[in-house]
């Protein structure tokens, strides 16, 4: 089994296919998706797709990208979205120091107002986390954030940082980057606790290889696993197992918690 624990399936990239691109994932084997929500209406549609299918969970969060139109009623709305049975995690939130589309001090301020009601609600984080990786570690170490733990979405900091984040009870997400020839991702992977990597697509961007240029989507999961078994000369049986147990007891879905325990059929899933 696969686990690809970010997938953006609520993106109009996904509205003419979307029963087919959750047909094809769990063809390929990708028996659970989670799909973050990056506002409030993201967020919103993320959760009516995790209720149309067994196999999709969803996450509720305001994106580093999206906190200035971000107020107190925002977060209201995400806390009670994120109460909902099949959301698993608060996020995409964190820091985005690449790209500076928002203050810097107003990301800040919804991170933390995040991370707290991750705790409040008792779950995990998924950390949005790009040019900022040393101030997204000290936030979360400064919010107690290794109470709930979670994912640091497409990680591109160093083991350390990974090892700290570890400490943490933090997991480090890697997607098609590790696919690419001139990935800096293969050195990352080679050298950090296997057991603290999650496998996600970030679809509908960053595909891997062959697919590049084409829209990303669950099923290709498996390009990424392919690699990081390669990388880590480890069996691919061993591989799926591995962060697909992680991924499952860190969102307590699947056979390690107490959600619905498996993907529907590959040729009926669940609509309406």
């Amino acid at each position: 089994m696969l686990i690809d624990t970010h997938a953006h399936l609520d993106f109009e990239d996904f509205e003419k296919d979307l029963d087919e691109t959750v047909r094809r994932a769990i063809d390929a084997g990708v028996e659970i998706m989670i799909s973050p929500g990056i506002n409030v209406s993201s967020s919103r549609k993320a959760v009516a797709i995790a209720e149309r299918f067994d196999c999709v969970y969803a996450a509720a969060g305001i994106h580093a990208h999206d906190v200035a139109g971000c107020s107190a009623e925002s977060i209201d709305a995400i806390a009670d979205i994120a109460q909902h049975p099949k959301v698993v995690a608060v996020g995409e939130c964190g820091l985005d120091f690449f790209r500076n589309y928002a203050p810097r001090d107003l990301q800040f301020e919804v991170f933390r107002n995040q991370i707290r009601l991750a705790l409040r609600l008792g779950k995990p984080l998924v950390v949005h986390s790009r040019g900022a990786e040393e101030e997204t570690i000290r936030v979360l170490t400064e919010e107690k954030a290794a109470l709930v733990g979670g994912v640091l979405h497409c990680f591109g900091g160093s083991p350390d940082q990974a090892l700290r984040a570890q400490k943490l009870g933090f997991a480090v997400g890697v997607g098609g980057t590790l696919t690419y020839s001139r990935s800096d991702r293969r050195d990352f992977v080679a050298n950090v606790d296997i057991h603290s990597i999650v496998l996600e697509t970030d679809a509908p961007f960053l595909p891997p290889q062959p697919h590049r240029g084409k829209r990303n989507e669950p099923a290709w999961l498996l390009f990424v696993a392919q690699k990081l078994a390669e990388t880590r000369s480890l069996p691919l049986d061993d591989v799926h197992q591995i962060t697909s147990s992680t991924a499952e007891v860190l969102f307590r879905i699947g056979r390690a918690g107490s959600s619905h325990a498996s993907c529907p059929s590959a040729t009926a899933p669940r609509s309406g």
